[in-house]
């Protein structure tokens, strides 16, 4: 299989781990980075009705940042593991690549 064929094969996989990234990181900043009080507000961390709803990550800012920054790792991951299975093994590149993204996605919605 060409190189070419590989690349476009795994384009959509590293597509939505950027978009997961983009989304992931931008949460991240505005919460433990800016840290802006109306915006903390605004998500009502503690509320009975959020931890109910929205799980552990809701409990406090903290617990939220560190959600969102395994969330940037891990997709961070799912962007370069494909691109440097492609450079560093010879065989079966694109099943590597492909199971290496679907454990990183299994492994977020452990985490999540």
């Amino acid at each position: 299989m060409s190189d070419l064929k590989k690349h476009v094969l795994i384009f959509p996989m590293v597509i939505f781990f950027s978009l997961v990234f983009a989304l992931s990181f931008s949460e991240y900043w505005s919460i433990a980075i800016v840290s802006d009080p109306n915006t903390i507000e605004s998500y009502h961390f503690g509320s009975e009705p959020m931890v109910a709803h929205g799980g552990a990550k809701y409990r406090s800012a903290e617990a939220y940042a560190r959600s969102s920054l395994i969330f940037t790792v891990m997709s961070l991951l799912g962007i370069v593991l494909p691109w440097f299975i492609l450079r560093r093994f010879k065989s079966n590149q694109v099943l590597m690549s492909f199971c290496t993204g679907l454990l990183l996605l299994m492994l977020m919605f452990m985490a999540g």
